[in-house]
């Protein structure tokens, strides 16, 4: 390990200063989690790994390789390719692992979520920047095309791999793409020191890829069957899911149904989506989702019930509405999908409508003229009428947008007048003793 000490050495100063910033990391972390620290130290990781790659490529083989065929032979230029090209990866692997467990410290679940977000590839991004950085140098580029081809070649990975996770929301893609980049990790270095021809290389660096993405698979299935932790459970099953591979899902299913967390609903919904995964729900169930603590997940699930024929209670529906009209204000009047499945119920609820109205406030009567206006009937416009000139700009720009869908008609366009006035909404009672009052 000569090469390898070397290193070490001439780099103490510096490993010295990133363990006391990971050290003191770990301090904020846990008494007063700073985010500036959080910035300070991720830099310095970069720019430690950045010197340890520069360090590493200024290697003189030819000093070593003497040395080393006499200590070992059959292996000299294996141990070689080892301590000169796989350690300073496995070392800015080894910091980017350590970011990971400071970084979810706090976690109720740690370290156990450290491990996870490890498994994932989290925060490795920076080997991929190190290895721009290794092959401008190894080559010997001028410094002139060699800064701009570093820092576009960075620049260039990190929007790729930002659209790409984008994209690819879950299946086997996401799969593929985490065993091209370390398969090619793996052939940059193979190629640099070994000038493998091209069939060979392929085939080595996507078997390399492969144990390395397969391991890490089945480690996240060891996890799952050691860990007593529901919720870590849980994660694991959804970065499988994400992966492409619905491990023990009634399981994952049922876990969120019983916890009805709206990130985890979320997830699941989406990744089956994705993976054209059947989301099978009683009509039971699915009411149990719709009355949940979040309004945003309520919608969320009024959204997919609206294309299903399953009956909801009208009641519950507004009981609930008005619940959660104190709780989340604001939120509540942008329910449009729970709305709309409100009116699809509405039918001779007419005067529960209007009573819930009068007694609710601004933000259930908002979300409330939403559903008078899916509702379109004639009998809610001497409610509405009124709140046209309110003082309130919201209540009563809704309430004129709730005649004109109820009504077909817009006299404020019509006759370029402003909403509330008396023309306008004389327009609107005309409107409503023509039809004579009727349904």
């Amino acid at each position: 390990m000569i090469i390898t000490s070397e290193q070490l050495k001439r780099m103490g100063l510096f490993i010295i200063l990133l363990v006391i910033l990971l050290v003191y990391n770990v301090y904020s972390k846990l008494y007063f989690n700073w985010y500036g620290i959080d910035i300070i130290v991720r830099s310095y990781s970069f720019l430690f790994s950045f010197l340890c790659i520069f360090n590493y490529t200024q290697i003189d083989f030819k000093i070593y390789g003497t040395v080393y065929r006499n200590r070992f032979p059959k292996f000299a230029n294996l141990i070689i390719f080892l301590e000169s090209r796989v350690i300073p990866f496995l070392l800015i692997y080894f910091i980017a692992t350590l970011h990971t467990l400071i970084d979810t410290i706090n976690n109720g679940s740690w370290p156990y979520t450290a491990y996870i977000g490890i498994l994932d590839g989290r925060y490795t991004n920076i080997i991929y920047y190190s290895l721009i950085l290794f092959v401008v140098l190894r080559y010997k580029i001028k410094p002139a095309i060699a800064i701009p081809l570093f820092i576009g070649g960075s620049i260039a990975f990190y929007i790729v791999d930002k659209l790409i996770y984008t994209n690819i929301i879950a299946g086997p893609g996401i799969i593929f793409v985490k065993l091209l980049k370390l398969s090619v990790l793996t052939g940059v270095l193979l190629f640099e020191y070994f000038h493998l021809n091209f069939p060979h290389l392929i085939v080595i660096a996507i078997a390399t890829g492969g144990m390395l993405v397969s391991g890490a698979i089945g480690t996240y299935m060891f996890l799952y069957s050691t860990v007593k932790h529901e919720s870590i459970k849980k994660e694991i099953q959804f970065k499988l899911l994400r992966y492409g591979i619905p491990f023990r899902i009634n399981e994952l299913k049922q876990y969120v149904l019983i916890k009805r967390h709206y990130k985890d609903y979320q997830l699941l919904i989406m990744y089956s989506k994705a993976l054209d995964l059947p989301v099978n729900f009683t009509d039971e169930e699915w009411s149990k989702f719709l009355f949940s603590e979040d309004i945003k997940m309520a919608d969320e699930v009024a959204s997919i019930l609206l294309k299903k024929s399953i009956a909801v209670p009208f009641d519950s529906i507004i009981d609930y509405a008005y619940t959660i009209s104190f709780k989340h204000y604001e939120q509540l009047q942008s329910a449009g999908h729970l709305a709309r499945l409100a009116a699809r119920f509405a039918d001779g609820n007419e005067k529960t409508i209007i009573s819930t109205f009068e007694k609710g406030n601004v933000s259930l009567k908002i979300w409330l003229m939403s559903v008078m206006g899916f509702h379109k009937k004639i009998n809610y416009l001497p409610v509405l009428l009124p709140y046209c000139a309110d003082t309130n700009t919201t209540l009563a720009t809704t309430a004129y947008s709730t005649l004109v869908q109820i009504t077909g008609k817009n006299p404020s366009a019509e006759h370029n007048l402003p909403t509330n006035d008396p023309q306008v909404l004389k327009a609107f009672k005309d409107f409503y003793f023509q039809s004579g009052n009727m349904k």
